[in-house]
């Protein structure tokens, strides 16, 4: 009987854990998709949000002696890194000194530009005290106001480090929304107009609290030197480092990296392992580490803007993790979608001709029932595809939530059953064994019923001594002869 309860309470708790418990046997597959995903496909899947920033500012100098306007001077480009938080508003997250310039600097260059081309000759002649009384009384203004016109230009993918032109389509003017200078966070929020047929792509920014020392890392931008120079195509580059330390400075956190960053990677996003990202690289660097202003920072700057990702994301990773698993012709038709809502995504292009290329080694879908080999694939073809592959999905996911509910009620009533049953034998136990009556006790050692009679023939007479004594039959105890209950066991004496 032990051991029938033992083995049916060892059952119970098998099924209980089996079915209760988080990664029981009758749980969803735990390999998911996002788990092909390696630490290089998440950052592909943030790099079309990362985009080239370059600033300008212009204006014009007014001379005393001439007692003109001058034509128009730059200066700039203050180049960096920037990537998109919202697919949908077009806002931007950048360092704030890729935007902003003292004044004074931007004064000072377009200042030894007028002289040189108005002055040519005193030009080299000038003394530092001369230069000083230029700086106090020449105006340098812009066309609408006293302080010089900034101009914001984005490019994303391929840029070029050059004066923007009207017919350079790959510029989009920019609107400075939110600035914290070098100063104090050194992060801006600039902000974009999304264009039909060029949909943006968003990051997506993680909790910075939950950084760890060691933890690996990723950094995105669009670093330059000056043997690069103007008008030298630059594309997006990426390099590895790790998470050393964390430090103040004038009241702000920031984070301590070693990883290779260099100019022009300013205000570019560095990345966890899961692709979210963690901080921006700020100006504060040194030989041997570089830092970042934490992505909590840049949620203060937001404000109300929030950080939101689109279509075009999900299309692009659905796609990638088609081609990762060798479903060409299905990461063709999710590709094409992407180049649906922009014809500028390089990356969806690139890995399109890939699978077009590796087309035919493709492993179909499982569910797919119509799956053919055909290489082209129409615009209609694509919507129809995705349509089913979304409803067959849907209705799996239906199936195995019905069939994970009837496996949870067969088990919860066999546990019931089980316990109920072994309640029941468990009480029943107990009451046998201590049971007493009127009329019955229990031997403990055999289970044998004492009825009253036999406990009444229990007093036997003994001699010691030559003494009569009367003794209980039962326990041996000393008693009286005229006592009708022992008083050691409470048997019943004979009269």
């Amino acid at each position: 009987m032990k051991r029938f309860i033992k083995t049916a309470l060892f059952l119970s708790i098998v099924i209980f854990i089996s079915v209760f418990l988080p990664g029981n046997i009758f749980s969803q597959d735990s390999t998911s998709n996002e788990d092909m995903l390696s630490l290089q496909d998440e950052v592909l899947l943030v790099q079309p949000s990362v985009c080239f920033i370059s600033t300008y500012w212009s204006a014009r100098v007014y001379d005393d002696n001439t007692e003109e306007w001058s034509k128009t001077y730059y200066y700039g480009p203050v180049c960096g890194t920037g990537f998109c938080i919202n697919s949908e508003t077009g806002h931007i997250i950048t360092a704030g000194h890729v935007v902003d310039a003292p004044y004074n600097t931007i004064k000072r260059e377009i200042l030894d530009q007028y002289i040189l081309d108005k002055y040519p000759d005193d030009y080299y002649e000038l003394s530092e005290s001369d230069w000083d009384t230029i700086f106090i009384f020449f105006k340098v203004e812009g066309m609408q106001k006293n302080m010089p016109d900034r101009e914001i230009f984005v490019q994303f993918n391929q840029a070029i480090a050059s004066m923007p032109t009207e017919k350079d389509d790959n510029l989009i003017r920019a609107e400075l929304i939110e600035l914290s200078d070098r100063k104090n966070r050194d992060i801006a929020m600039i902000q974009i107009q999304p264009v039909v047929g060029k949909a943006l792509s968003a990051a997506v920014l993680a909790d910075s609290s939950d950084i760890e020392i060691l933890d690996p890392v990723k950094i995105i931008g669009y670093p330059y030197t000056s043997e690069i120079g103007q008008d030298n195509l630059l594309n997006p580059t990426i390099t590895s480092g790790t998470l050393s330390g964390s430090i103040i400075v004038a009241g702000n956190q920031l984070i301590q990296i070693q990883g290779d960053a260099r100019p022009g990677n300013s205000g570019g996003p560095v990345l966890n392992s899961a692709g979210e990202v963690i901080g921006i690289i700020t100006n504060a660097t040194d030989e041997t580490n570089n830092y970042l202003r934490p992505s909590n920072d840049i949620k203060i700057i937001m404000g109300k803007v929030s950080n939101k990702t689109g279509t075009i994301e999900e299309e692009w990773k659905t796609g990638l993790m088609m081609f990762r698993q060798k479903h060409y012709i299905e990461a063709i038709k999710h590709f094409n979608n992407v180049l649906n809502l922009n014809q500028t995504h390089l990356l969806a292009q690139e890995f399109k001709a890939k699978a077009q290329s590796n087309i035919a080694d493709d492993v179909p879908l499982a569910a797919e029932e119509d799956a053919t080999a055909d290489k082209k694939v129409s615009e209609e073809s694509i919507t129809s595809t995705s349509a089913a592959v979304s409803e067959e999905s849907a209705e799996n996911d239906e199936n195995r939530f019905k069939f994970l509910t009837i496996i949870l009620i067969i088990s919860s009533i066999i546990f019931l059953a089980v316990l109920i049953v072994i309640i029941l034998i468990v009480l029943k136990k107990r009451k046998i064994k201590k049971k007493i009556t009127n009329n019955y006790d229990i031997n403990e050692d055999t289970d044998h019923v004492i009825t009253v009679e036999e406990l009444k023939a229990t007093r036997e007479i003994k001699f010691k001594g030559g003494e009569k004594e009367l003794l209980c039959s039962n326990c041996g105890a000393i008693v009286k002869e005229s006592q009708p209950f022992c008083s050691q066991c409470g048997a019943r004496l004979n009269p």
